[in-house]
């Protein structure tokens, strides 16, 4: 794919939201307004190998080219209060009539050295890293240009699994993406089948002949690969080891292993400036009313400040956790506490909740 400028790929993109109801304007850092106008993030830290074998941990980014605009809570609410899909119907009606979403890729890329003593972990799924220290570098365009012709065609048998790699880009020792390298393959292969891969939405319409050892199972449709032996050595030439695109040796272990999660702490709430702080501890005040989900709110500060989290609809045990100078029961509903420079308090707030 980057082998050379101009290089197209077509590509499937499916949008999804991690809470409330599928495609309504419900999610909030601030509320994105459409999905047309809001950046997208490959959030995992991958690895792009080169010829000569050398190694980057890499941050992959698409951001719009139509601007951010958002929705206060408020602005959500009438608008949900109207259309349910709203940020579906405004991303189809767009490529209908010819306005195609477009966003640029860069990359952020880190050579492999440096995560042994980079300032915080810089696998961890929760950071982001410093633009300063690793600049954004333009790699290419995403355009959405098609709409799906048959919905359960295209998007209901559509999979994805972060494990479907390119020769060149590559993974990490990010904890979580291990789980989803074998996870979503799974739940793929027990929604859709073992031979998903045949399915047009998800096949490598470049590769004329993929060589694998996956044969047999339901539903294959492709000859199979005919009477070619599943064996090697064969005398046929199949299936023959590719040393060029091993990848490097790495100690990645130790890197890995250097880091304390919970005293490295931070979160992406000190990137927002007030009006939008605001708007998120209002919207997560509401949602908490109506929802007892599992809520982990991380707070550092870089003075001693008075902080205040309410909890509705949950329990009354409170065990203090984390350091602080002070923590206290105000009601059976909140909890304050005066934190010391640059400490941190983690509340999960759970059926038994902690702070």
């Amino acid at each position: 794919m980057f082998s050379k400028v101009g290089n197209e790929v077509e590509t499937f993109v499916r949008f999804s939201t991690v809470a409330g109801e599928r495609g309504a304007a419900d999610a909030e850092r601030d509320i994105p307004k459409t999905y047309r106008h809001m950046h997208g993030f490959g959030s995992h830290t991958f690895s792009l190998i080169n010829d000569a074998g050398e190694r980057h941990w890499v941050k992959f980014h698409l951001r719009t080219q139509q601007g951010i605009e958002n929705l206060t809570d408020r602005e959500a609410d009438a608008l949900i209060g109207e259309d349910r899909e709203s940020h579906q119907r405004d991303l189809y009606e767009a490529v209908e009539r010819g306005d195609y979403p477009k966003r640029t890729l860069y990359v952020q890329l880190m050579p492999e050295a440096d995560a042994a003593t980079y300032r915080f972990h810089p696998f961890d799924l929760t950071k982001v890293w410093s633009k300063k220290d690793y600049p954004l570098v333009e790699g290419g365009e995403l355009e959405l240009n098609r709409n799906p012709e048959n919905y359960f065609a295209d998007v209901e048998q559509a999979a994805f699994t972060p494990a479907n790699l390119v020769p060149g880009i590559s993974v990490s020792p990010d904890k979580m993406l291990p789980g989803r390298l074998f996870s979503y393959g799974d739940a793929t292969r027990y929604r859709l089948g073992v031979n998903h891969h045949q399915i047009p939405v998800n096949c490598p319409h470049a590769a004329t002949l993929v060589n694998t050892y996956h044969r047999d199972g339901a539903t294959r449709v492709d000859g199979n690969q005919g009477g070619v032996p599943g064996v090697r050595p064969n005398s046929f030439g199949r299936w023959a080891e590719q040393p060029q695109y091993a990848e490097p040796a790495g100690a990645t272990g130790a890197v890995a292993d250097r880091f304390d999660y919970r005293e490295d702490d931070d979160n992406l709430f000190r990137l927002l400036d007030g009006g939008a702080r605001q708007r998120l501890s209002r919207t997560r005040h509401r949602g908490s009313r109506t929802r007892a989900r599992r809520l982990s709110i991380g707070i550092s500060t870089t003075a001693p400040r008075r902080i205040r989290l309410t909890a509705l609809g949950c329990g009354r045990r409170v065990r203090r956790s984390g350091r602080c100078d002070r923590l206290r029961i105000r009601s059976p509903l909140s909890v304050r506490g005066t934190l010391r420079d640059s400490e941190s308090v983690r509340v999960p707030l759970t059926d038994g909740w902690q702070g």
